[in-house]
């Protein structure tokens, strides 16, 4: 379960989302999909609210239409 007030380290975010830990800095680097994060430091966290959001955003219903607050 994804606590939304958790910040969560890059791997346990891409645990999260069902990718690869070398995805979501890639992202970052390449300012894509507009996955809020926190910079602490040097170091990247990603708020659980934020990654159930995303995860919201991105669905898709069985019509094949994306989320209606914005999609892919």
């Amino acid at each position: 379960m994804v606590d939304p007030d958790t910040l969560y380290k890059n791997d346990d975010a891409a645990k999260i989302l069902g990718m690869s830990a070398t995805t979501l800095p890639t992202w970052i680097s390449r300012k894509r999909h507009g996955l809020p994060y926190v910079r602490v430091g040097r170091s990247i966290r990603y708020r659980g609210r934020d990654l159930l959001d995303f995860i919201e955003s991105h669905r898709v219903s069985e019509d094949g239409d994306a989320a209606a607050s914005g999609g892919v």
